[in-house]
Formats: structure tokens, sequence, C-alpha cells
């Protein structure tokens, strides 16, 4: 008979691979080297190698699995950079319009001698309309590039890794 024995109590214990009880228990072998292992949740298996005859208590010292350490990286995400470049490239495109329209007016009003000519160049409501966009593009490229709102969170495990965007306003 064989004594097997753990700590903590309440180890599943297999022989050759096979479950034979929890322990503590005692069990009859036949003669030979056999295959010990214990496993508990939350501890790390212990193994050992019986010989028989000869060998008639073990003791099974299973360790606390410890957590492993977490790892978090916070930083401001590059999308911030790419929609400010984004807004900054839309409020050119639509200011531009608008400003040749007005340098048009200047040139015209200096040098044309056909007053209808200079009335074809003439700032607008829609003309206004284009500046105020372009003029809230800007400021949204300023707050994406000044207070990069769009930041990257990344946790890290030994076990695994979670990445996460999140906006802040």
């Amino acid at each position: 008979m064989v004594s097997v024995t753990s700590t903590p109590p309440g180890a599943t214990v297999f022989i050759d691979e096979e479950v034979v009880g929890t322990a503590p228990l005692e069990i009859a072998l036949p003669p030979g080297t056999h295959a010990l292992r214990a496993t508990l949740d939350g501890h790390e298996p212990d193994r050992r190698t019986l010989t028989l005859p000869g060998t008639d208590a073990v003791h099974l010292a299973l360790v606390p699995i410890v957590a492993a350490p977490t790892r978090t990286i916070h930083q401001p995400s590059v999308l911030n950079y790419v929609l400010a470049g984004t807004f900054l490239a839309g409020g050119v495109a639509v200011a531009t319009g608008p400003l040749v329209t007005t340098l048009r007016v200047g040139e015209c009003a200096a040098s044309c001698d056909d007053p209808s000519e200079a009335e074809r160049y003439e700032v607008g409501t829609q003309t206004v309309v284009l500046l105020s966009v372009s003029a809230v593009l800007f400021a949204a490229a300023l707050v994406f590039a000044l207070a990069r709102p769009i930041r990257t969170s990344a946790t890290f495990t030994r076990q695994s890794a979670h990445v996460s965007l999140e906006a802040v306003f």
C-alpha cells in the first residue's frame, strides 16, 4: 500500500495517467515504476516517479500559481494625426474656391473696364458658407492635433494582450 498526501489537501491524484482519487488516499499498486501526478485548480501540478517496492508514502506539494503581472500602456493614437491631416486638407480644399474668387474680385475691381465682369466674381452667401465650413474643419484639425482626444490602451499579461481605442471629448 502507498499513502499519498498533498499540500493543500484535495488534489486529484493520477497514477500512470489514470485518476485514482483525491489526496489523501491509500492505494495498492503492483511492483514496478509508476508515474504519479497531482493537480488542483489554481496550483501548479506536481509530478513524481514511484518505484515499488520501496516507496510506501509520498507527499505532493502543489505550489499556488502566482497571477501574472499586468502592464497597461496608454498613449495618444496615431489616428489623431490622421484625422487632423484629413480635416486640414478638407479645410484647405473647401477654402480654396472662395479665396480664389475673392482674389479675382480684387484683381478685376482694379483692372476691369467692364463692370459686368466684376459682378461675376462677387462674394456671396455660398462663399461665406464655404469659408465657415473651412473654419470648422481647421478647428477640428487643431483639436485632433493638439488635444489628441483618441488614445490607444494596451494591456499585457503573460497569457494575453488586449488593445482598445477610446475617445475622450
